[in-house]
Order: C-alpha cells, then sequence, then structure tokens
C-alpha cells in the first residue's frame, strides 16, 4: 500500500471508516478546519442512513440497466427472427 510505503503510521490502517468518522464528529477534533460548525447536523447515524439510502438507489439503478440490456437484446433477437422470416418467405 502506498500510505504505508510513505511511512504513514501502521495504527491508521486498523480503524474502521466508521470510528474516523466518529472521531471526526467528536466535538473539538477537527481542529482550527474545518469549523465544527461545518458537522453541524450530521450524525453517524444519518451517514449510515444516506449510505444505505445511496446503495440501494445505485443498485436499483443497476438492476434496471440489466433489465434495459435484456429488453434491448431481446429486440434485436425479435428483429432477426423477423428478417429470417421475412428472406425465407421471399
Amino acid at each position: 500500500m502506498l500510505a504505508r510505503r510513505l511511512g504513514f503510521e501502521p495504527e491508521l490502517f486498523e480503524v474502521s471508516d466508521e470510528e474516523l468518522a466518529a472521531e471526526a464528529l467528536l466535538p473539538g477534533s477537527s481542529g482550527p478546519f474545518p469549523p465544527p460548525q461545518a458537522f453541524d447536523g450530521i450524525s453517524l447515524e444519518r451517514l449510515r442512513r444516506e449510505a444505505i439510502g445511496q446503495a440501494k438507489e445505485e443498485l436499483a439503478d443497476d438492476e434496471l440497466a440489466e433489465r434495459l440490456a435484456r429488453l434491448e437484446k431481446e429486440d434485436e433477437i425479435n428483429r432477426i427472427l423477423h428478417d429470417l422470416k421475412a428472406k425465407k418467405g421471399a
């Protein structure tokens, strides 16, 4: 991993994303930047809900894309069959 080769502290790699977020949301943990009010209204629960909602949306988009691709294939198959039948009938 690049960060390890650059000499970052190993314990940073043992902390989960959720733990990092929880620490960032603690009052006074961010230092002077960003200002504490930058996190007003943000909680771990809110972050979880939004992440789950986004994941569900992306999955639904993927499913829709797959369904559209199947329909396009079916349309192409039907067009080819129609052309073959027309050639056979001619």
